[in-house]
């Protein structure tokens, strides 16, 4: 048995007592294919019969993303990419792969992506969707880091700018990025130097979920000046692109300055 179609032919083969010919139809759109069969008997008897096939053509994937732009503080929070809206209209299987920003570093699972860049800028991400038949659309995703600014730096004491010997001062810390949003996470440090005695690293802190910081400065222990040395001293405040506690200082983004001298006993 053999099938016929545009001239050509196509033999069959006998399967599980099936007559089976498979052929693959290019087409730029849909339409019928009509397929003559021909069968021919040991006597050579031929009989012909024809069949229409409807050939639908692939229509291809849509590309789609979640946010067509995404905003991150740098060094704080990953930016986070997805494509799960997209889709194909004959409902096919498809294929997501995200190209990101070459500088930086990223990972992808599934149809989301997220990626680290390596300084506050604009970036691109690109994201192609494929089917099995190689029809593929593309879209891409803005990626805006910022950076992380001290909005307010504070040192909480009375009356203001002097500090009791006996007293532990606050320092306050609001920390926002370059749109003015509060940026949770932060890495702050806080440096409390002395004209006579030198500095010291108070403490290595991040911002809560409000981007803010409300630490006690520390005493003095053995010859580190502690805030309560009597005579001068400033306060140096400084966000850092990596966040957490441990003891790496993080590359600086900003810093703020704070002078303020510790006196005797305040009356009253």
């Amino acid at each position: 048995m053999s099938f016929t179609v545009d001239g050509s032919t196509i033999d069959a083969e006998l399967v599980d007592g099936v007559w089976v010919a498979e052929e693959t139809v290019a087409t730029a759109g849909s339409q019928d294919v009509t397929y003559t069969i021909t069968a021919v008997d040991e006597a050579g008897r031929v009989t012909n019969q024809n069949a229409t096939v409807a050939v639908e053509a692939n229509q291809g994937p849509t590309a789609n993303t979640t946010a067509a732009e995404v905003r991150v503080t740098d060094g704080i929070s990953p930016a986070r990419v997805d494509a799960s809206p997209s889709e194909h209209p004959q409902d096919r299987p498809i294929s997501i792969d995200w190209q990101l920003p070459a500088n930086g570093s990223g990972s992808q699972d599934g149809a989301q992506a997220t990626w680290v860049g390596p300084e506050a800028g604009v970036y691109t991400a690109t994201v192609t969707v494929s089917d099995h038949l190689g029809a593929q659309d593309t879209a891409n995703v803005t990626i805006v880091v910022e950076d992380a600014v001290i909005a307010q730096a504070d040192l909480v004491s009375h009356p203001e700018g002097e500090v009791g010997i006996q007293q532990r001062p606050t320092a306050g810390v609001y920390v926002v990025d370059e749109v003015g949003q509060a940026v949770p996470g932060a890495g702050v440090n806080l440096t409390v130097s002395h004209a006579d005695l030198g500095e010291m690293t108070v403490t290595r802190t991040e911002t809560s979920s409000e981007g803010l910081v409300a630490t006690l400065l520390p005493f003095d222990t053995d010859s580190q000046p502690g805030s309560n040395v009597e005579g001068e001293h400033e306060l140096v405040v400084e966000v850092t692109r990596e966040s957490g506690l441990d003891a790496t200082p993080g590359v600086l983004v900003d810093r703020s300055r704070i002078g303020y001298e510790v006196t005797g006993p305040l009356s009253g």
